[in-house]
């Protein structure tokens, strides 16, 4: 079973937070027509929920739940071939 880096984790939660603060932001600014009060609430939860964000990811990455073998984009390791007539050392087959 593969794991994510830290350091892909940490792109992914900014990309993300680039999306939804930009999503915030614009929301913010049609609701109230304040342009300083977008940016203040856009900025604050920017930095909140990118800690929060990648917290998350990194505890992901350790719970196993929905992850099938093989599906990292890393090829499974194959066993050693015995020669004809012999055991498999690994496998005793």
């Amino acid at each position: 079973m593969s794991r994510e880096s830290r350091l892909r984790s940490a792109y992914k939660a900014l990309s993300w937070r680039l999306l939804a603060t930009a999503a915030t932001f614009s929301l913010v600014l049609i609701m109230t027509g304040k342009p300083l009060l977008a940016v203040s609430v856009g900025g604050l939860e920017a930095v909140a929920k990118l800690a929060l964000y990648f917290l998350h990811e990194r505890l992901w990455a350790h719970i196993s739940l929905g992850q099938k073998a093989g599906t990292s984009g890393e090829e499974p390791t194959p066993e050693p071939m015995a020669r004809s007539g012999e055991l498999n050392p690994l496998t005793g087959d």
